[in-house]
């Protein structure tokens, strides 16, 4: 059987304000033209493939540019939780794009009720949710949020910089971080990751423990909004390749 690849496209970006929509638990309302947009970029490669060619219908979604017009390949299925969120409040889409936003909010959690971290590409952390004989003092917690809309983020990772020690924010875009006495210094560096966003280190001092603090991250790169399209490349054999070249 031949491989595909496929590219996905926003042929016609739509100029609506992000901030302005009503937030839902798989992307955003449109109260302009009573659409619901999917936010993708926080998704993978392989997440966002797998949403777009299971919806039936046309599909509106937020896309980071380098999610656009390059080739992707489709791989086995996923099985986070976050992506059978979104494929599961999709059913909406369909049927519930005229309704107003807090009857459109009413739907989805009748629907969709469960909540888990976002999968990441990166290797798995060593979450410490709880205490155990290091110090109460050794904690950092707070909120994630974006620089410029200050919008918490969910499911963003927070690890203590040089180790696997770490911890995510919850769909509220709160965390909570223990901090083991073997890691302890006078300065600890903390790496903030949040798909779409500029990795982002934050530096926290041993003598203002224990911390709350806002944590911001920055935006890697404009988003675009509008029409999903997919298009299905077909991979060339080996043959075809060296011949072109």
């Amino acid at each position: 059987m031949t491989r595909q690849n496929y590219i996905l496209k926003i042929d016609n970006p739509c100029g609506q304000e992000w901030t302005s929509m009503t937030k839902t638990d798989f992307g955003k309302f449109c109260s302009n033209c009573s659409k619901t947009v999917v936010d993708f970029t926080q998704l993978t490669d392989n997440e966002v493939l797998q949403i777009v060619k299971q919806n039936s219908g046309k599909l509106c979604g937020r896309l980071t540019q380098d999610q656009l017009n390059r080739a992707l390949e489709l791989y086995k299925p996923t099985n986070t939780s976050r992506f059978h969120k979104i494929l599961a409040g999709l059913l909406l889409v369909g049927t519930s794009e005229n309704l107003p936003a807090t009857d459109h909010q009413k739907l989805q959690n009748e629907i969709v009720t469960n909540i888990d971290n976002k999968k990441t590409n990166s290797e798995p952390l060593e979450i410490k949710s709880t205490p155990t004989t290091d110090s109460l003092k050794n904690i950092v917690k707070g909120m994630v949020v974006d620089s410029k809309t200050k919008e918490p983020l969910p499911f963003a990772t927070i690890i203590i910089k040089g180790t696997k020690t770490g911890t995510t924010t919850d769909m509220n875009g709160k965390f909570k971080l223990f901090i083991p006495d073997s890691l302890l210094a006078d300065k600890i560096y903390l790496i903030m990751n949040y798909v779409g966003y500029q990795m982002t280190e934050v530096e926290v001092n041993k003598n203002d423990l224990p911390l709350t603090k806002e944590l911001l991250i920055v935006p890697a790169e404009t988003a675009f909004l509008g029409l999903v399209e997919i298009e299905v490349v077909k991979k060339k054999k080996w043959w075809q390749r060296k011949k072109k070249s």
